[in-house]
């Protein structure tokens, strides 16, 4: 097993996994995190779905279809990370910031940290 820079992992038998900085094993749609705070991230973000968007209108202009004859499109999706106000739930008295799908309670507005997913529509 061998790490490049990217941060990809390849095993033995020629499969990657993808791993971020701290090592934590990533799906090879994460693109990364962002920090709300941070006004370089947000642009950062910015691009990276003026680039999705750039690469779409290519892809219809040029009919890329896949092998069912499907057109070939990506899509950005956000989800938040680390919520800035948590909710007492009334049943147990604890704090919660999730809900039971993994969802921020209070959204995108709620959220400290974005990570960025691309996947095929």
């Amino acid at each position: 097993m061998r790490f490049d820079r990217n941060g990809l992992m390849t095993m033995e038998d020629g499969t990657t996994i993808k791993k971020d900085s701290k090592g934590k094993q990533r799906t090879d749609a994460w693109v990364g995190r962002f920090h709300v705070g941070c006004a370089g991230d947000m642009l950062e973000l910015e691009k990276i779905k003026d680039t999705v968007k750039s690469m779409n209108k290519l892809l219809s202009q040029g009919d890329a279809t896949d092998k069912r004859g499907n057109p070939i499109r990506y899509r950005v999706k956000v989800k938040g990370r680390k919520p800035i106000n948590k909710v007492i739930n009334p049943r147990t008295g604890r704090e919660n910031g999730f809900t039971h799908f993994g969802d921020i309670i209070g959204g995108i507005e709620n959220a400290s940290e974005l990570d960025a997913y691309i996947y095929r529509r």
